[in-house]
């Protein structure tokens, strides 16, 4: 055999056992993608009978707790004049629970219609000032007990903007809730609405809290999550408020923001299109 037909030989073996080995990695490759495809559809069906489970619990929880919701209302209106003390301390521990966990229903029930894209959107023409007005009133009592002083800036040139009054009131709850809850006794939240040169009308909550670490802020709007600042000042809570506010205002067209708020705190801006 000739010296060319040596290195011709050499070239044929080394081309046949790279054809090998691509069949084999081929192969592989085959059966990793077939394993894949198994793992994710295990991976969904694990995932929508968690969110059947999700759905059924909190639609059981509903009834009974507005229920308890309701009778503590009624008993902190008709007795705390003649409760001792330290009964009334217990009623309002009591009434406390009673809300954490009505909110905790309202919101799982709210993931479970987003997750089912079940989450219709009705625009009216609407003002995000006078939404923003009621949701205040609407937490003035926590403030008083906090101390909390808010600070309101509304644009001077108000608009009506189409959006859902009620969707939209649900995402604002959720911030105030986040505002109000890390917050220290004695802190300021500020409100604020302007409409900047994109036509968007923009919803601004800030408040002189605990705030975000740098490294943690990509991942405050993800589902059921809880940084570890967070979870030191409110250990109850299981991190869906931002997630629901964040797809309210996505179904809308909009988006919300975080900053850091200097020199401590959080803000955040929702952007509607007008």
């Amino acid at each position: 055999m000739t010296d060319k037909e040596t290195q011709l030989q050499a070239e044929v073996d080394q081309l046949q056992e790279t054809i090998t080995g691509l069949e084999s990695t081929s192969k592989m490759l085959v059966r990793r993608d077939i394993d894949l495809r198994r793992a994710y559809d295990n991976l969904k069906l694990l995932d929508r009978e968690k969110t059947e489970f999700v759905s059924i619990a909190a639609h059981q929880l509903r009834t009974p707790v507005t229920t308890a919701r309701w009778a503590m209302t009624a008993l902190q209106k008709n007795l705390s004049a003649s409760l001792k003390e330290d009964q009334s301390d217990l009623l309002e521990r009591a009434a406390d629970s009673v809300e954490r966990i009505f909110n905790l229903t309202e919101d799982l029930l709210e993931l479970n219609r987003i997750d089912f894209g079940d989450t219709p959107i009705h625009p009216v023409p609407s003002s995000a000032e006078k939404l923003l007005e009621s949701i205040v009133e609407d937490h003035r009592p926590q403030f008083e007990k906090r101390s909390i002083t808010v600070e309101k800036n509304y644009a001077s040139n108000p608009k009506a903007v189409a959006f859902d009054p009620v969707k939209v009131r649900d995402a604002i709850d959720n911030l105030f809730d986040n505002a109000i809850k890390y917050t220290p006794i004695g802190g300021e939240i500020k409100v604020a609405t302007s409409y900047n040169s994109n036509d968007e009308l923009q919803i601004r909550i800030g408040d002189t809290g605990i705030g975000v670490a740098k490294d943690l802020e990509d991942k405050i709007f993800q589902k059921f999550t809880r940084l570890g600042n967070a979870e030191a000042v409110d250990p109850n809570g299981i991190g869906l408020g931002l997630y629901v506010a964040k797809s309210l205002i996505e179904k809308h067209g909009g988006s919300i923001i975080y900053t850091h708020n200097q020199p401590h705190g959080s803000i955040f801006t929702v952007n509607i299109p007008c």
